[in-house]
C-alpha cells in the first residue's frame, strides 16, 4: 500500500479519498483497547485505531497499515493492522520538565490543549486532586491552577501509594 509519509496538508474529503496507507515509526502511547500514537519516520504523529485488541508496547518500532482519516490536525489510520519492524531505529525522547502553560493556548473560548505539544515527552509536577474511580485508570493533578487528567496504566501495582494532596512528578507523552 502507498506510504502515508510526507503527504502535504489536505482537507478531510481529500484524506478520506487516500484509502489504505502505511507508515513506520515508534509507538509513543497506547490506551483503550486498540488505540495508539505513533511517531512516524517523516516526523509526523499518526493516531492509530487497530482492528484487533493486540497492541504493541510503548517504545516498539512498528509498521502499520490502515484506512486514512483525519481529526483535522493530522492524518490517522483506522481499522489498522500492525507488525513489529526493526527499521527505522528512531530515538526515544527523554521527558523534559515542562511548565503547564506551554501545553495550552488561549482562545476566545478559553484555554485549549496546544496541538504543538502533542506527542512530546514531558514531565509535570502537581498536586493530586482526585484518585481513579474503581475500574478506571485516570487521576487528576493540579499544576499552576490547571487540572490535568493523567492515565496511570504504568502504576497499576503502586496506585495505593498515591494520596489526594500528595505532590507528584509525572512523565509521559502529552
Amino acid at each position: 500500500h502507498p506510504s502515508l509519509d510526507g503527504l502535504p496538508l489536505m482537507g478531510a474529503p481529500q484524506v478520506l479519498r487516500l484509502g489504505k496507507r502505511r507508515t513506520s515509526g515508534r509507538v509513543l502511547a497506547v490506551w483503550g483497547a486498540n488505540r495508539m500514537l505513533v511517531a512516524a519516520v517523516d516526523g509526523s504523529l499518526v493516531g492509530v485505531e487497530t482492528k484487533a485488541p493486540e497492541r504493541p508496547q510503548v517504545g516498539d518500532l512498528i509498521e502499520v497499515c490502515g484506512f486514512a482519516e483525519t481529526d483535522l490536525y493530522r492524518i490517522n489510520l483506522s481499522r489498522a493492522i500492525w507488525r513489529p519492524t526493526d527499521k527505522p531505529n528512531l530515538p526515544i525522547d527523554s521527558p523534559t520538565p515542562t511548565p503547564v502553560d506551554q501545553l495550552f493556548q488561549n482562545t476566545p473560548g478559553g484555554k485549549v490543549f496546544s496541538y504543538n505539544s502533542h506527542g512530546k515527552a514531558i514531565q509535570l509536577t502537581g498536586v493530586v486532586r482526585s484518585l481513579p474511580a474503581p475500574g478506571t485508570n485516570r487521576l487528576f493533578i493540579e499544576c499552576s491552577k490547571i487540572v490535568i487528567p493523567i492515565v496511570i496504566d504504568a502504576l497499576k501495582d503502586n496506585q495505593d501509594a498515591i494520596e489526594i494532596g500528595s505532590e507528584v512528578s509525572v512523565s509521559g507523552i502529552w
